[in-house]
């Protein structure tokens, strides 16, 4: 608006400067006079004409505020502010989002137009989900009604319930407290019954502790006696050896198959005119290897002398093996056989498995538990020494350290119970010395015998002596 008024004043003054100027160039431009009033006219008419204009697009921009409710030119002048008040609408009632001025307002009325039918549906939508749920509550509210009634009268009959309990309750208390008054009275003089009979049971039970003391040291002296009478010697050989193959150190023995012999099973060699093996020292040791017979085996000889060599009718026994016996053990303390600071229990339990022998209790090195290994099943249970126990072998005293809690008690509950069923002890090194078993630290080469040797069929002939054997010193390895 303001540059059109400025084009005008310039105009105007345009049109007075020539004016004057064709007032003061009359007297020497009369000629073209006519032509400068022409040239006059047509520009006033142009500046009549630019002012209509300019009066109908102030009318329009007039209209234009009015009808975007701006009709106040103070407060919003030219396209800026008009710019500036759209962006204001578009804000306030559409939305930042929507504020492109290339949109325009009726774009923008027809945005808010669509957004308002939306609306408007989704309220319809939702007055009609509103009266489903009213239609539903009133139809729940309906149905509580008879609910409500028989709950009410429950409770109604369990209040009436209540006080006839509660009437019941105060009679049977006062009939419990009337109870126990005559309870206290009765308990009272059972005490005093009790008190009696306890000090006369006490008296009884002293003098069954005298009699059972008694009984003990009585049953002390039978089991001292029974050990002496069933104590195991060495009077009797189990057997005797019947030939000697000192070339292979191999010999045979007159116990086989029907003295349930089996191989594995050690026996100390003494000599065959010992009348007491108990003082005798024996000579060397055998395992047997094969079961020829009823009476017959073979064995290999684990420990000899040159100076007194194992003979034909020398005798064999052994602590852990009897002819057609099953021996029972039971094994206590820590058991070192070859003195390398080390536990040898699984040796020593080995040993008298292959000796037929059975374990019937035995200390668990890691529990501190007393344990037996079933036969066949090789399970682990409790085990116990029983009257059935014939030894108990023992090895040295357990220190205490290192071992576990239930050791120290198993231990001596091992030797409790073997001492009270008449178990004869035996020490691991005079068991092992009796089963004729000796700590070989260094193997030495042996001949094996093959399957083709073999005892004669029949006993041999005896034509030269059999105390003398040829042997040459250093020809055949010995044990030690």
């Amino acid at each position: 608006m303001a540059r059109e008024n400025q084009g005008l004043q310039i105009g105007l003054i345009i049109f007075v400067m020539l004016t004057v100027v064709l007032g003061a160039t009359t007297f020497w431009m009369y000629k073209q006079y006519d032509e400068a009033g022409a040239k006059l006219r047509a520009a006033n008419e142009q500046a009549q004409a630019k002012d209509t204009s300019l009066r109908t697009a102030e009318s329009d921009i007039q209209e234009l505020k009015r009808l975007i409710g701006a009709a106040d030119g103070a407060k919003v002048a030219g396209a800026d502010g008009l710019t500036s008040q759209y962006d204001q609408d578009m804000n306030t009632f559409v939305g930042p989002a929507y504020a492109d001025k290339n949109k325009g307002y009726r774009r923008a009325l027809e945005y808010l137009a669509t957004q308002l039918k939306n609306r408007n549906t989704e309220v319809t939508d939702a007055k009609t989900e509103i009266e489903n749920w009213k239609r539903k509550y009133e139809a729940r509210e309906a149905g509580k009604e008879p609910q409500l009634k028989q709950f009410a009268a429950e409770a109604k009959k369990a209040q009436e319930d209540l006080v006839t309990e509660r009437d019941k309750f105060k009679a049977d208390a006062d009939k419990a407290a009337k109870d126990q008054a005559e309870l206290a009275s009765q308990l009272q003089s059972a005490r005093k019954d009790g008190d009696d009979k306890v000090s006369e049971e006490k008296t009884k039970v002293q003098e069954a502790g005298r009699i059972v003391g008694q009984l003990n040291k009585q049953v002390k002296s039978m089991n001292d006696e029974i050990r002496k009478i069933t104590k195991e010697t060495f009077d009797v050989a189990d057997g005797k050896v019947v030939w000697v193959n000192p070339k292979n150190q191999i010999v045979w023995i007159n116990l086989g198959q029907a003295d349930a012999l089996r191989r594995q099973i050690n026996f100390s060699v003494y000599d065959g005119k010992t009348t007491d093996m108990n003082k005798a020292v024996r000579k060397g040791a055998i395992e047997v290897t094969q079961v020829l017979g009823d009476h017959l085996a073979e064995a290999r000889i684990l420990e000899d002398s040159l100076t007194n060599p194992i003979l034909r009718g020398d005798a064999i026994n052994t602590l852990v093996w009897s002819p057609g016996e099953k021996r029972h053990f039971a094994l206590a303390g820590f058991m070192d056989v070859d003195g390398d600071g080390k536990s040898d229990l699984l040796l020593v339990r080995n040993l008298i498995a292959m000796n037929n022998g059975i374990i019937d209790a035995e200390i668990d090195e890691k529990t501190g538990k007393i344990v037996r290994v079933e036969e066949g099943t090789g399970k682990v249970v409790a085990g116990e020494v029983t009257p059935g126990t014939r030894y108990l072998v023992q090895g040295d005293a357990p220190e205490g350290k290192g071992l576990p809690n239930d050791y120290l008690k198993s231990y001596s509950k091992v030797l409790t119970d073997a001492s009270s069923r008449g178990v004869t002890p035996v020490m691991v090194k005079d068991l092992l010395a009796q089963m004729g078993w000796k700590n070989v630290t260094k193997v030495s080469a042996m001949a094996t015998p093959s399957k083709g040797t073999a005892p004669p069929a029949q006993a041999p002939r005896v034509n030269a002596s059999p105390e003398f054997r040829p042997r040459t010193p250093g020809s055949r390895a010995s044990a030690y």
